[in-house]
């Protein structure tokens, strides 16, 4: 049976998603900025349009040496692969306590980013990601202030949502880059201030 080495370069580069009790991201750091930008650079390159399914059977098939998915996708992969499938974590974190966040890395990076900005969020791990104006005028104030800036969010409040618990719904896709992140981050901020939702 062929064997397919992993891919085992250091894609780190030296930095951790969390920090050793997990209690904090390591989102902010530069080497997790060239970590990721890493990821992006090797995702364009020679970028073919094939969906998972067809990724997945050129991969099985030998036609292409190296694809990212999910672990929960290894039983399939050994069934259908006519070769040892071997594994590795990207990015790979320093020492064995790191893992790549469930869901997502561009929804952890912004609820992470955001409550550091002094946001107040619905709690969840979801790529839907909900900031909390409580009231309905200030949801408003704040989606206009961030369509001005060219991010378009919705604006919930009453009788959609219960009286007092207004707020903005935003959903991360897996397709931003940071330099994406960064940019909506800061209207959010901005926008912030002026709408009144954060102080100046």
């Amino acid at each position: 049976m062929q064997r397919r080495a992993p891919f085992r370069e250091q894609a780190g580069y030296g930095g951790a998603l969390m920090n050793a009790d997990e209690t904090e991201t390591g989102f902010r750091t530069e080497e997790f900025k060239k970590t990721l930008n890493l990821l992006k650079q090797i995702g364009e390159s020679g970028r073919t349009q094939l969906t998972r399914e067809q990724m997945r059977q050129s991969y099985v098939s030998g036609t292409v040496a190296m694809t990212v998915d999910s672990s929960s996708s290894l039983k399939s992969f050994q069934a259908q692969a006519g070769f040892e499938v071997a594994t590795a974590r990207l990015p790979l974190p320093a020492g064995d306590a790191g893992r790549v966040p469930a869901a997502g890395v561009a929804s952890d990076i912004f609820r992470s980013e955001l409550q550091a900005a002094g946001f107040q969020l619905l709690p969840g791990e979801t790529p839907i990601i909900q900031i909390m104006t409580y009231e309905a005028e200030l949801a408003k104030r704040l989606a206009s202030a961030l369509d001005k800036r060219g991010v378009f969010v919705a604006d919930f409040s009453h009788p959609v949502v219960p009286k007092g618990h207004a707020r903005i719904r935003t959903q991360m896709s897996s397709s931003l880059s940071i330099s994406d992140l960064e940019l909506v981050l800061d209207a959010f901020v901005k926008s912030g201030k002026l709408s009144g939702l954060l102080p100046s």
